[in-house]
Order: C-alpha cells, then sequence, then structure tokens
C-alpha cells in the first residue's frame, strides 16, 4: 500500500458533515486484486481506500501518469472502504424506511400482529423496549471498548446491528407501543446511541447508556455541548435530571454549570426562541417510556405553540 498525503476534494453532489480526511490509502493491482483478509485489515483501519488497477489499463504506467490517475482521472479507480459509507449507508437505509411501500407494509403488518400485541397493557411493552434498549446499547458500548483493545490479525467484534436479536426486540416493541397509540419510538431521534432514549438511561441510571462514559453528569455534558439543533429537545433532559435526582451526584463545579446550562433553558422558553421549543413528537411515548418524567412531561412546558 501507498500513503498519499494532500488535499482530495469528493464530488459536488456529495456533502459530509465532516473533514475530508488529509490522508487515504491506494492500493495499486495488476494481476492480483484485494483478497478477503486485505479487505477486512482495510476495514479494521477505517481509512479511505483506493484501488486502481493497472490491469485493466494495460498493465504498464509511468510515474507520472501514476500521479494524475490518483489525483485527476477515474478510469480503473474504485473505492474499497470510505468511513464516510456508514454514514451514506445509513441515509439509505433511512430512505427505504420511510418509501411508501415500506410504510404500507409496516401497516399491513401492523394490523395483522394488533390483536397480540394490544392482548398486553402498553407497560407491559414499554418495559421491553427499555431492556432491549438498553442491553443493545451496553452491548455495542462493549463491543467498542473490546475493539480497543484487540491485537492481532484476527477480525475485530462486530457492532450488533438491525439483524440482531436484541434490535428485533426493540423493533417488536416498538410497533406494539404504536398499536397502543404511541408512534415513533423506533425514529433514530429516539433509537441512536446518542438519541433521546439512550441520553435519558444515562441520567436515570448515573452511568453511560450508548456512550463510552462512566456517569450520567458526564452524558449530561455531552448533551450541554451539543449543537443548535439539538437544543430543542432540552428541557425533556432537565426533566429527566429532576425525576432522577442526578444533581445528588453532582460535584460543587458540576451543580454550577448544569445550573448556567438550566438558566439558559428556561431564558430561551420565557422568549418563546423557537430553538428551545420543542415538537410534542414524542411527549406521549416518552411519558409511557419513563413514567417518572410522565407528569413533568404533562405540563407542556418548552412546547412549540399549537398551530392555529
Amino acid at each position: 500500500m501507498t500513503w498519499v498525503d494532500g488535499d482530495f476534494d469528493e464530488d459536488e453532489e456529495d456533502t459530509y458533515p465532516f473533514t475530508w480526511p488529509a490522508a487515504i490509502l491506494v492500493e495499486v493491482t495488476v494481476t492480483h486484486g484485494i483478497d478477503d483478509e486485505k479487505l477486512r485489515r482495510i476495514r479494521d483501519l477505517d481509512m479511505p481506500t483506493l484501488e486502481i488497477d493497472l490491469g485493466a489499463l494495460g498493465g504498464t504506467v509511468t510515474r507520472e501518469n501514476l500521479r494524475d490517475l490518483v489525483v485527476n482521472q477515474l478510469v480503473g479507480k474504485r473505492w474499497v472502504h470510505h468511513p464516510v459509507l456508514r454514514a451514506k449507508r445509513r441515509v439509505l437505509e433511512s430512505a427505504v424506511d420511510e418509501h411508501p411501500v415500506t410504510l404500507r407494509y409496516r401497516e399491513r403488518l401492523l394490523e395483522l400482529r394488533r390483536p397480540a400485541y394490544l392482548a398486553q397493557p402498553a407497560a407491559y411493552w414499554a418495559a421491553r423496549y427499555i431492556s432491549a434498549m438498553t442491553s443493545f446499547h451496553d452491548a455495542n458500548v462493549g463491543i467498542k471498548r473490546a475493539g480497543r483493545k484487540h491485537v492481532g490479525n484476527g477480525p475485530k467484534p462486530q457492532f450488533l446491528g438491525s439483524d440482531s436479536e436484541l434490535w428485533q426486540q426493540v423493533e417488536e416493541a416498538s410497533e406494539a407501543l404504536a398499536a397502543h397509540g404511541l408512534p415513533g419510538a423506533l425514529d433514530r431521534m429516539m433509537v441512536d446511541e446518542s438519541g433521546m432514549v439512550a441520553r435519558i438511561l444515562s441520567i436515570q441510571q448515573n452511568r453511560g447508556v450508548g456512550y463510552d462514559m462512566n456517569t450520567g453528569y458526564q452524558v449530561l455534558n455531552a448533551i450541554m455541548q451539543s449543537g443548535p439543533d439539538n437544543k430543542r429537545w432540552h428541557t425533556i433532559y432537565t426533566m429527566a435530571v429532576k425525576a432522577y435526582g442526578l444533581e445528588a451526584h453532582f460535584t460543587k463545579a458540576q451543580a454550577d454549570s448544569y445550573a448556567r446550562w438550566r438558566q439558559s433553558i428556561i431564558d430561551g422558553v420565557d422568549l418563546q426562541d423557537v430553538t428551545y421549543l420543542r415538537p410534542s413528537t414524542y411527549d406521549k411515548v416518552l411519558g409511557v417510556l419513563f413514567p417518572e418524567m410522565a407528569r413533568g412531561i404533562a405540563k407542556k412546558y418548552g412546547l412549540q405553540p399549537e398551530p392555529l
């Protein structure tokens, strides 16, 4: 493999929320392509890797022509791996999930399963959802830690995905909650490793759930540092802090930092700053998933105004 440093621009139609890497790996092949073992090692490195197939170009190339191929040309080249692929795959999966055909299929399945779902109360499915969601996130944090300690040429442990038994339990419980009139539990805003459920669980349990962190305050600090697009949900996290008594675990400095952050939320809500006002999309399901928060959520503090 050859290291190539410098600036590489992505296609104009593709934009990503992070900087294009300063280095890529270039694999030059003539007769033998990339085998499974080398591909696994490339994926473990998680670096953008470009293959140039000289065999497809006649097998000969000068040093200057090679530079031109790497920097300027498309012929004989393909991406073997790129960290961006995970993000692109998630975008595509989300688009598939929202496709009308997918939605109609799920509606039909829900109708078929509705009697079984309604045979148990919503609280039963909420408990199953929380248990599976916690186990799913804990497993992936454990896998992340194991990956950091991984040595040797054996394969790294792989994260649990949508085909795992735990995720299927999450999906089942989410469908059941929807059958009880509580939709939204499977939305990415809820289920991502830094989604609302993982964040509330971290506050509730005073440890990282979905986060490789030791305490609830560390997760709360990450929330406090999050971007403006997340501020609409901050009232939910202050309710969780109160409902689960997380402040009892704060140091003096942490309590002061939290108090300043909380006051900024109060000021934003008082001014009806839309940045701090949340939609009611998840209030009902959150109130069932986290019953200790239900009273606070029911007060509708921090909600966007109802449309006229």
